[in-house]
């Protein structure tokens, strides 16, 4: 027999216990099968777990019935023949009757439960009467639909037995259902009877996975379900619980990597311990929260080992504090701190385990990512589109997510363009599902050109000051010649922070502190004015998050009177320093200072992107210097 997804069992006397509703399904109205028995379908629908909830497990597992561990049937009913002495049961979920399962009926049989079949499917069926002159005859013919989420095995001496398909992702798609079994051991204690050996086989299940340990199975050499083409493998767990995961138990290492070759082969796999329930369920943790199960499902499935009729009871409490350390580690989703516990501490191959999510949730995940080369040099003011080498061929690279670790260096679209914004490193961080690589993108620093002229207002003027702080990251473009700390001592490189794991980065100015003047961390030039004459004062501005600032009495520029003085000047818009004075406007009309108040210039108000600020204006002669000083410039730029 081919390799079947379900196993058909005749229970001619039994009462059907599944739900039944109808689907319209090509237009026809046809019979829709809830799978799940009420017990568990209740459990499932109703309770919603948090992570230090009280159990609400013990309200469902009630009897009777005794197994609660049991799916529901699919009752069929017919009128059978008068002539037919054999019938013959054919269901596909093909209604072509591709590859159908095919079930000898008794003569006179008129009623037929089916069991083991697979939530989410239309399944098509038939009765075929044959008579003693080898006529046939199809006594019935027709369809229905099957709804549930957990696929629980029947079979009578099999317990706890249930496919660890169907639980929905944090991506969106449902686990694959026919790959991956969990259950109680099929020897010793429970021993399979033939009928439920034929049901294993006929689920597909090519491979057994043993959990226990040497005192338990030492004598175990051959799967007990006695069929050769099934393999056997004996992985002893050992320690497990909240000890084993913060030991990193080297059985899990093992025990992952069977499943994923299994997986990868298609051959179905069924793993176990005693009854199913500690070691398998360790297993099993491990297994769905690398798929993206949410936490709330996981506790459930663990859970649902209470209702296997063996008398033993498995809560939440007992696996929580498995979640708080896998929480322990960096992600930004359950899955992906899965992840990384496997990859950094179990040392369980990526690509393996991509490989085993792409497989289980039918989606082509990618694998790995990478740049090549992964360190890049980009000017500033270029840009770059962003196209990683990705595996496997074919995978969707618009599934990628970037992000950039100073975008004061260089800032990265959600569609990989990079732009190079001023000179430093930053890294870029490339991201698909669980799957990251960083990009390092060197940006060279590049001292900046004096212009010999500046245009503002359609006046021409000379450029006369050797020392400019340049772009919105206050590099220094020039040796700060002049320049003086708060307290008065010469300023040159070592105004600048340059630590290589600074928390603030290198290459920022050491203002930290707000406004103070006489501050260490002010940093401050003055060069003196001819009356006269006209100036511009000019910067640039820029903050990495956007957000618009005005009057930051950060950065300021101020002219120092001689005198009392009036002033008559043009610019973006500025205050006096003194609130209680009047305010120049921006047409030039003037106002009177109290002797050595210096008139201060504004901050502009700017959005994100960079802002050229001019400040013009004609020195009467009652201004002796020009002065900029600056204090608390952030990494932002602010």
């Amino acid at each position: 027999m081919k390799n079947k997804l379900f196993h058909l069992k005749a229970f001619l006397l039994a009462v059907a216990t599944s739900c039944i509703c109808t689907t319209a399904y090509a237009g026809v109205t046809i019979p829709t099968y809830t799978l799940e028995n009420v017990r568990v379908a209740a459990f499932l629908k109703e309770v919603t777990y948090k992570s230090k909830d009280e159990t609400k497990m013990r309200n469902y597992n009630i009897s009777p019935p005794a197994r609660r561990d049991q799916p529901a049937g699919v009752p069929l009913t017919w009128t059978k023949w008068a002539d037919a002495t054999s019938q013959k049961l054919f269901v596909s979920t093909s209604s072509k009757f591709v590859d159908p399962i095919e079930v000898t009926l008794a003569a006179d049989a008129e009623a037929y439960d089916i069991y083991n079949l697979i939530p989410g499917k239309t399944y098509y069926y038939k009765i075929v009467g044959t008579s003693a002159s080898g006529k046939d005859s199809i006594l019935t013919s027709a369809s229905f639909a099957t709804e549930g989420q957990v696929r629980m095995i029947k079979a009578d001496t099999g317990f706890n037995m249930r496919d660890l398909g169907g639980w929905k992702t944090r991506t969106g798609q449902r686990i694959r259902y026919g790959m991956i079994y969990r259950g109680a051991e099929w020897d010793v204690e429970y021993v399979l009877n033939p009928a439920d050996s034929a049901t294993v086989h006929d689920l597909g299940i090519r491979a057994e996975l043993d959990l226990r340990g040497n005192s338990e199975a030492d004598y175990a050499t051959k799967s007990r379900i006695g069929y050769t083409d099934v393999e056997y493998t004996r992985i002893p767990t050992g320690t497990h619980y909240i000890e084993a995961f913060k030991q990193n138990n080297p059985a899990f290492t093992k025990q992952l990597q069977y499943i994923f070759k299994c997986v990868k082969e298609n051959r179905p796999v069924y793993f176990h311990c005693h009854i199913g329930a500690d070691r398998t369920g360790c297993l099993a943790f491990l297994l769905e929260g690398l798929l993206g199960v949410s936490e709330s499902d996981m506790y459930k499935d663990y859970e649902l080992t209470s209702f296997s009729g063996l008398n033993t009871h498995r809560y939440k409490d007992q696996i929580e504090d498995m979640f708080d350390y896998i929480k322990t580690f960096e992600g930004s989703t359950l899955d992906e701190q899965f992840f990384n516990y496997c990859t950094q501490e179990l040392k369980v191959d990526a690509n393996d385990i991509m490989e085993y999510k792409s497989i289980m949730l039918n989606y082509n995940f990618i694998t790995s990512i990478n740049f090549e080369p992964d360190t890049i040099t980009v000017n500033a003011g270029e840009t770059l589109q962003l196209d990683p080498i990705v595996t496997p061929d074919g995978a969707d690279k618009k599934a990628i997510s970037y992000t950039s670790s100073d975008p004061l260096v260089a800032t990265v679209s959600a569609k990989g363009l990079l732009t190079a914004v001023r000179g430093d490193t930053a890294i870029i961080t490339a991201k698909s599902n669980v799957v990251t690589k960083q990009l390092v993108v060197v940006v060279p620093h590049v001292e900046a050109e004096i212009p010999e002229y500046v245009t503002a207002d359609g006046m021409d003027y000379e450029i006369i000051g050797p020392n400019l702080i340049t772009n919105g990251s206050f590099e220094y473009a020039h040796p700060l010649t002049g320049w003086t700390s708060g307290l008065g001592f010469p300023l040159a490189e070592d105004g600048f922070r340059i630590e290589e794991d600074s928390q603030r980065g290198d290459r920022y100015l050491l203002c930290v502190t707000d406004g103070d003047d006489e501050s260490t961390r002010s940093i401050r030039t003055i060069w003196p004015i001819e009356p006269g004459k006209s100036y511009v004062i000019g910067y640039r501005v820029k903050t990495a998050n956007g957000q618009t600032v005005s009057n930051n009495s950060n950065l300021r520029v101020g002219l120092i009177n001689i005198g009392d003085s009036g002033f008559n000047g043009s610019g973006d818009d500025f205050i006096w320093d003194d609130d209680e004075a009047p305010s120049p406007m921006y047409n030039g009309q003037s106002a009177i200072v109290a002797a050595e108040e210096p008139v201060v210039f504004p901050f502009p108000t700017y959005g994100h992107n960079w802002a050229d600020v001019h400040y013009v204006f004609t020195n009467s002669g009652n201004y002796s210097h020009c002065q900029v000083w600056f204090s608390r410039l952030g990494k932002d730029g602010t």
